[in-house]
């Protein structure tokens, strides 16, 4: 939001999930079928041309990389193929950093506050661990 993208998080539900398995083959991981529920309730109560989908790609053993790729199809064959699924990594997200503007210096700044997020979220993970009180067996203080 701070360079100018009104961003949102998708939150998952009951109808996620149904949306999800309705439109997946049922192979597929959790994950993916969650994020492909949550893209698709998103349509379905939002305006198709004011939406659009961030699902970074990686590569490596996990199809998370893959995910954009699969969902772009099952947008697609729902009718929504004017629906763009940015995914920074690919070969077509190139175009986001170009029509954002993100190429230098403003795409460092993002990049730093992406980071800077990032780490935040972990450290605040590691002191809830290091400070959250443990039990061995319930129903015993030591």
């Amino acid at each position: 939001r701070s360079e100018g993208i009104d961003a949102e998080m998708l939150y998952s539900d009951d109808e996620t999930l149904e949306l999800g398995r309705k439109y997946t083959l049922g192979k597929e991981c959790y994950p993916f079928i969650i994020t492909t529920g949550d893209i698709i309730k998103t349509l379905e109560h939002n305006d198709p041309k004011k939406v659009a989908f961030f699902m970074p790609q990686t590569y490596g053993p996990c199809r998370f990389g893959q995910y954009n790729k699969m969902q772009k199809i099952i947008i697609k064959e729902l009718g929504y193929e004017d629906v763009p699924i940015i995914a920074p990594g690919a070969p077509e997200g190139n175009q986001f950093y170009r029509e954002y503007d993100m190429q230098g210096l403003r795409g460092f700044i993002l990049l730093m506050k992406a980071m800077s997020g990032i780490f935040t979220v972990d450290y605040l993970n590691k002191m809830l661990r290091q400070t959250r009180p443990l039990k061995i067996h319930w129903g015993k203080e030591y």
